[in-house]
């Protein structure tokens, strides 16, 4: 009888509650997805936690040394202090922002991988910059330089701090930030960046620091890019915000 059946199966599964749920491990094996999502995040933690740390190094021996005793006078010696104590604070404030900023919404931004390896690239080839040989000591060159390199890093420290929490290297959406030096442009660490390492240039100036410097500016511009497309993709509001706000320079782009 259809009466007996569904009894004896109630009763079935009722003495082995177990049978139908899938079988849990302890240790699963690490899927492929799952190793690339780590490598992803551990990786650059591990670059910013090293410039941090190398960063704070070098303003230690600089604060040890003293200003008073650098080969090119006290005021290069005090102006660079600035610039050291700039840099770190940067990098170190990269450090914490990474550890707890907010989960993306998204698997993946626009661009897809190609996006996400251009995003690294440009945050690495600079430091090419950093270790090129000096080619031009006039002092037009070097006190544009020093302008160039003190404004910049003044605009990346505070463009992060207003990017706070919303902070990635990847194009994701993890926050619309407007406020801060974001209420002016959209992207002023990026202009920082472009004035800064442009400034780290111009006493090293040669045709292979140049391209270095060009291949940097395009990185940048393409992250840009694909950034605007990933948040308008999330953010509805982000037109109306992209509308009245300018890219990099305000009336200017």
């Amino acid at each position: 009888m259809p009466s007996d059946v569904s009894t004896e199966s109630v009763q079935s599964v009722a003495a082995n509650p177990r049978t139908d749920r899938p079988e849990r491990k302890v240790f699963a094996a690490p899927s492929r997805e799952g190793l690339l999502i780590c490598a992803a995040s551990l990786m650059p933690a591990f670059l910013f936690s090293l410039m941090a740390f190398s960063n704070a190094m070098g303003l230690l021996s600089m604060i040890q040394a003293g200003p008073d005793d650098d080969p090119m006078g006290s005021a290069h010696g005090w102006l660079h202090l600035g610039h050291q104590t700039l840099t770190a604070a940067f990098s170190m404030l990269i450090c914490w922002l990474f550890l707890i900023r907010r989960p993306s919404t998204q698997s993946r931004g626009a661009g897809g991988w190609l996006s996400d390896v251009i995003a690294v690239g440009g945050t690495v080839i600079v430091l090419a910059l950093s270790m090129a040989p000096r080619t031009n000591d006039s002092t037009l060159a070097l006190a544009t330089s020093e302008a160039l390199m003190t404004v910049g890093l003044i605009i990346m420290v505070i463009g992060l701090a207003s990017l706070g929490r919303s902070f990635g290297v990847m194009p994701r959406a993890r926050g619309l930030v407007k406020g801060g030096l974001y209420r002016w442009v959209r992207h002023p660490i990026y202009l920082g960046e472009f004035l800064a390492f442009g400034g780290m240039t111009l006493p090293a100036l040669s045709p292979l620091t140049f391209t270095i410097y060009a291949i940097f500016v395009m990185l940048q511009l393409y992250r840009m890019v694909n950034e605007e497309l990933t948040l308008r993709a999330a953010y509805p509001e982000y037109d109306a915000y992209r509308a009245t706000t300018a890219r990099l320079l305000p009336g200017v782009y």
